[in-house]
């Protein structure tokens, strides 16, 4: 029967629920600019920076469910190219949170806006 390790489905599954908590960050934080400076020049380039940050970890949560679809529907096993492209886009996407994080804390930061 088709199934990842449980280790790696372990993984996958914080990986996705940190990606959730890049999206509400991210929106949470574009609101709070937006509902104090508004959608001037200064605020433009943030707020679809914010945005931006936003879309990737969703189309990063998006991608690893997906491809955990593909994994339980494969029969009898998970092939080695399946495989490996499930540790391959969770990893990327690990190496992608902490720059997510990183960029939403700056604009917090930047702008006196409360976490």
């Amino acid at each position: 029967m088709a199934t990842l390790p449980s280790e790696t489905s372990a993984s996958i599954a914080i990986v996705n629920a940190q990606c959730l908590v890049i999206v509400n960050l991210a929106t949470k934080t574009e609101w709070k600019l937006f509902s104090r400076f508004g959608e001037v020049e200064e605020t433009l380039v943030v707020l679809n920076e914010l945005k931006t940050v936003a879309q990737e970890a969703s189309d990063a949560y998006s991608r690893l469910s997906s491809l955990q679809l593909k994994v339980a529907t494969a029969q009898p096993d998970i092939s080695a190219t399946l495989s490996r492209l499930v540790m391959d886009s969770k990893e990327r996407i690990e190496t992608r949170i902490p720059a997510w994080q990183r960029s939403i804390e700056e604009i917090l930061l930047t702008w006196s806006l409360p976490e």
